[in-house]
């Protein structure tokens, strides 16, 4: 959905995929060639291997899922991988044809960042993290993990201040339009309706029913964004694939964590923005 809806990106966005569908291929296909008289070579292959199976029994034996920046640790062996599979074909024409892709792969970054810098970046939401840390406040920005060594409250524990994100959380007007390849594009309006709690990560189910009423497919996904007391905020949202044959579908709200609010923000303006629940991170 990035690319459809920012189509001149696609040039470069090409040149990046197949770039990273390639390099994969070729250093898996490196491993069994040989290179005679290289111990090293050897040795290095055994390694890698052998770091590959690590890692994979290492996230067998914890709740996290794997992330790659847990084993950054093991670049520097990736790197020297590299080196060794791509000197097989090191020459003046391919270092050239190596500055094209490493320039489309910045310059594609570079562009996708300008775009994010207003809709998934931190910054989109700074006085409220401003105000967390000036108020010494974690909970207007959200909770402390139950695991993390001084863990906070679970959730919002203020008899001040009742809540019921299913009840509060208002969807006005939720409409579906299924796209070119069956994505699913929604356009819908979110009001909180509590005067005193905000919100964030939403946690919807979206519903697809077939003629008889029973349910094809029901997806679920998370809005990573802050909603203010008061605040309403009409969202255009992709939620992946909607399956081939359906009736009709229903978009509702299942959960929300509740926050205390900002106050340099007070009541917010009604704001708009597009959210890609399914491709949050592809890039």
């Amino acid at each position: 959905m990035f690319l459809v809806r920012y189509w001149w990106t696609l040039p470069l966005g090409a040149i990046v995929l197949a770039a990273g569908i390639i390099q994969p291929i070729w250093m898996l296909a490196s491993c069994f060639w040989k290179v005679p008289r290289s111990a090293a070579w050897r040795a290095l292959r055994w390694l890698v291997a052998f770091s590959v199976v690590l890692v994979y029994i290492s996230y067998a034996l914890v709740i996290e899922p794997p992330q790659a920046h847990a084993f950054y640790l093991l670049a520097p062996l990736a790197l020297v991988f590299a080196f060794y599979c791509w000197a097989r074909v090191d020459s003046p024409r391919w270092r050239r044809v190596a500055a094209v892709v490493l320039g489309a792969n910045i310059a594609f970054h570079a562009v996708l960042e300008s775009i994010r810098v207003g809709t998934l970046s931190l910054y989109t939401n700074r006085a409220v993290v401003a105000d967390a840390i000036r108020l010494k406040e974690p909970e207007i920005v959200g909770h402390r993990r139950a695991y993390a060594v001084d863990p906070g409250p679970r959730s919002l524990q203020d008899p001040s201040r009742p809540y019921e994100p299913v009840r509060d959380l208002k969807v006005l007007d939720p409409a579906l339009k299924v796209g070119f390849g069956r994505p699913a594009n929604w356009t819908l309006t979110i009001v909180n309706t509590n005067p005193r709690v905000a919100y964030r990560d939403i946690l919807y189910f979206a519903t697809y029913l077939g003629g008889d009423g029973r349910t094809v497919e029901r997806h679920h996904e998370f809005i990573r964004e802050i909603f203010q007391p008061g605040e309403r905020r009409t969202i255009e949202l992709n939620d992946g694939f909607a399956p081939r044959s359906f009736d009709r579908a229903v978009w509702e709200v299942a959960a929300a964590e509740a926050l205390l609010p900002a106050p340099s923000l007070g009541r917010p303006h009604p704001v708009s923005r597009s959210v890609s629940s399914c491709a949050l991170f592809c890039f």
